[in-house]
């Protein structure tokens, strides 16, 4: 994500335009942007095989948000299967990480059915500081008998964030994941502990 607030006019209309560049020639003729020559450093794909790699243009969503002063800023989900739990990884961006003890940070997680299977509330000064301004919160919830995501059963369940100060929510978030798990085994590729056979 890329914070515009001093970027932005207010009162007068503003335009959001993305930039693609594919890193192969971000340095040719007409690309001559500070993006260009920064993908470029970064990522010279130059004889890869990866041809994924490769694809240009925008393959996920562009969003603007408007945010306050305390937001959350990050959530990941890491489902386990094997143990029956998933690790909920949560980040808020604060103005300084010693001003954020009267915040909370409210996590719901609803099952593929809505039904709530999991609430709790946790102090933001329990969190860890990973610079001056995020705080980093780890829950880690146990999911009993888990619907797991399968390819005939694409089950998901939804995480809900909240951040919460003075009993008001300021920010709030949400995700799905689904309950499941990919390996290799031997010479198989499994799903859920499953072998499952690829055909093209």
């Amino acid at each position: 994500s890329i914070e515009l607030t001093r970027l932005i006019q207010p009162g007068r209309n503003n335009t959001l335009t993305v930039e693609v560049v594919d890193p192969e020639f971000a340095n040719s003729p007409g690309s001559t942007t500070e993006l260009a020559q920064a993908v470029n450093a970064s990522a010279d794909l130059r004889g890869s095989n990866s041809s994924f790699m490769k694809f240009s243009g925008i393959w996920r969503s562009v969003e603007l948000e408007a945010r306050g002063n305390s937001y959350i800023a990050n959530a990941a989900v890491i489902p386990n299967i094997d143990s029956g739990t998933a690790t909920v990884r949560t980040q808020c961006w604060l103005p300084n990480v010693n001003t954020g003890h009267d915040l909370n940070l409210a996590l719901e997680i609803n099952d593929p059915d809505r039904r709530t299977v999991f609430s709790a509330s946790t102090s933001l000064k329990t969190g860890t500081a990973v610079d001056s301004h995020v705080v980093a919160i780890t829950s880690t919830v146990t999911i009993q008998n888990a619907q797991l995501w399968d390819i005939g059963h694409p089950n998901l369940y939804t995480v809900r964030l909240s951040l919460v100060q003075n009993k008001k929510t300021i920010d709030s978030a949400s995700t799905a994941f689904g309950m499941r798990k990919i390996d290799a085994s031997g010479k198989y590729l499994r799903l859920n502990n499953q072998p499952i056979y690829l055909m093209s």
